[in-house]
This record gives structure tokens, C-alpha cells and sequence, in this order.
């Protein structure tokens, strides 16, 4: 670099006396422009630094975002996150000219704002409210719909009638153009906040199968579906209005195990039923079992291989 009229060498730089003018660097944007509302990006943004010299040409590009590091520029670089951006750069020929640092910015947000909402009952109707929040440009406005009906602008709490379900669909944009995904809530009748009941049996079917019987009610939003669990995993789902789930399960084994079964009404309430403990016991009734299973498969091996041993013996008698 030159101090004064004196050049000090630095490694790829050469003493060119006749160049004194530095190199140039331009930026640009891919998308060229901002692609959202009120000089935003909502897309990732790609930045690609060019620098020219006419005369020694281009040694070096130097550049850094925010309050990062220098950084040698290589190849174009991703802008992938929602944040403020400054980019500062510049360029170094290969004389040695230095040129003064430049400065480019953009905002980019590429996360949608989230709604969340609220019910209370009141005297034969729900107050419902909504609350959105975005973290970088801002919520613009939420909107709302009841039952499929016209979409509208919210502005504080509304209210619907209690005395059937309700679809609730709602969704926000930020100031920077990016719309949340419709979210969707059923609010039922009697704001209904209370668990099902359930009671679960077992039957044995045979040696290593058995019957769960599950008996859930939910007298205010009714029944979904009834999972049952073996030693805590969950094995079977049956979905419907109930009251009666069964659900048919061979053991693998013969070891002990403990059933149960949880109940979900249509409001997303839930409640656990009994346990049931299945043990493997040796009984008369088990050793019954085992002998006639032993007896059947005997039968069966001389069923088949009677003929075959008669075949063999035939052609002995012929040789």
C-alpha cells in the first residue's frame, strides 16, 4: 500500500508506479429487489461482490457483515436469516491502491409471525381474543373466520354463541409480507374442560391372546378414540364414538406385562383407566394346553410322513 510517495511490498502486490488509482467494487442483490412489503426481504437473499482495475489489476476483496470480521471474498454469499444487514467492502490492486470501504444494507425477515388464542365462557356465549407476535418486522394485522364464513380483520375480542361447535380459523401477516398458515380450533359446546371416563377388561382368548375391553363416555363434546399401551408403549388406537373399544392382542411372549388404556373426548380431554397386570402362570389348565398343542403336532407328523416312510418301504422291497 502507498504511505506518502513511498511503496512498502506486500506479498502479491507490485511496485506499479504508473497505477495510483484504485480498484472499484460494486455489490448486488439477488433478488435485484426486495421481494416484500415496506423495503423488506422475505426471501433468502444471495450478495456478489465484482471488482475491476484498469490498469494492475484487482489483488484482493475484503468484506464483513454487521460487526463480523474481515473476510476475504471468494464466491457469493448467503443472507439466510431475518436480521438487519450492513455489508462493508472494499478491494486492493495488485499496485497496492487501497480503495476507500463502501457500504451496503438490507432487512430481511423470513419468518412468518405466530398467532396464539384465547376462549372464556360466558353467559350463553365464548369471548374469544387472539394474540400475534413477529420478532423482526412486526405483526401487520390477524385475520379471522367463524364457521367458513367471510374472513375479518381483528381488533379485539369477539364473541359466538355457546350453544353448538364453532370452527375458529385464523392467521396474521407481519409488516414485511410474510402470512402465517391458517390455524384452525373447534370450540365446542359448554366449554367443555372435563376428562372421560373409562374402565377397561380383559378376556383371555387363548394361551398368548387376549381381549381388552375399554368402556369410555364423554357426555359434553363426546368420544374420539380410546389408545391402549403395553408396558407403556403405545400398541393400539381405536377411534369412534364409543362406548365399546376392543382391541385384540397376542403376546410375544410369556413374560408379565401391564395394559392400559387412555381416553380422549373431542374437546382433547383425556383420562387413564385401570391397569391390568397380565402374569404367566404354570396351571393344570396351562399344562392341558401344552399337551394337547404336543398331541396335535404328533398327529400331524404322522399324518404326513406315515405315506412317505410306506413309499420308501415299497421300493426296498423292489430292489
Amino acid at each position: 500500500m502507498f504511505i506518502g510517495t513511498v511503496v512498502i511490498p506486500v506479498i502479491g502486490i507490485s511496485q506499479n508506479l504508473d497505477d495510483t488509482t484504485p480498484p472499484i467494487t460494486t455489490l448486488s442483490f439477488d433478488p435485484e429487489m426486495p421481494d416484500g412489503n415496506n423495503d423488506w426481504y422475505i426471501s433468502n437473499v444471495t450478495v456478489t461482490l465484482n471488482a475491476t482495475d484498469d490498469s494492475s489489476g484487482v489483488n484482493i476483496t475484503y468484506y464483513k457483515i454487521n460487526e463480523g470480521d474481515w473476510e476475504i471474498y471468494e464466491n457469493p454469499f448467503l443472507l439466510n436469516t431475518s436480521n438487519y444487514y450492513t455489508i462493508q467492502y472494499y478491494s486492493v490492486d495488485i499496485a497496492g491502491n487501497v480503495e476507500d470501504a463502501k457500504t451496503a444494507s438490507c432487512k430481511v425477515d423470513v419468518v412468518p409471525p405466530v398467532t396464539t388464542y384465547h376462549i372464556d365462557q360466558g353467559g350463553g356465549y365464548y369471548i374469544c381474543s387472539l394474540s400475534a407476535t413477529d420478532d423482526m418486522s412486526g405483526v401487520f394485522a390477524t385475520y379471522f373466520s367463524i364457521d367458513w364464513g367471510t374472513w375479518q380483520t381483528y381488533h379485539g375480542e369477539f364473541f359466538v354463541t355457546s350453544d353448538s361447535p364453532h370452527i375458529m380459523r385464523f392467521y396474521s401477516v407481519d409488516n414485511a409480507g410474510n402470512v402465517e398458515e391458517t390455524k384452525q380450533v373447534i370450540i365446542h359446546p359448554h366449554n367443555d374442560t372435563f376428562p372421560p371416563t373409562i374402565h377397561l377388561t380383559v378376556e383371555k382368548v387363548f394361551f398368548n391372546r387376549w381381549k381388552f375391553i375399554a368402556e369410555a363416555y364423554d357426555t359434553i363434546s363426546g368420544m374420539d378414540r380410546v389408545e391402549f399401551y403395553v408396558d407403556n408403549q403405545l400398541l393400539g388406537n381405536i377411534s369412534g364414538p364409543g362406548p365399546l373399544y376392543v382391541w385384540n392382542w397376542v403376546c410375544p411372549d410369556s413374560n408379565s406385562h401391564s395394559v392400559q388404556a387412555i381416553a380422549y373426548d373431542c374437546a382433547g380431554n383425556s383420562a387413564s383407566s385401570n391397569i391390568i397386570d397380565i402374569i404367566f402362570s404354570i396351571s393344570k389348565s396351562h399344562n392341558y394346553e401344552l399337551y394337547f398343542n404336543q398331541l396335535f403336532l404328533k398327529s400331524l407328523k404322522r399324518f404326513f410322513y406315515m405315506p412317505l416312510l410306506l413309499i420308501l418301504e415299497e421300493k426296498e422291497l423292489n430292489l
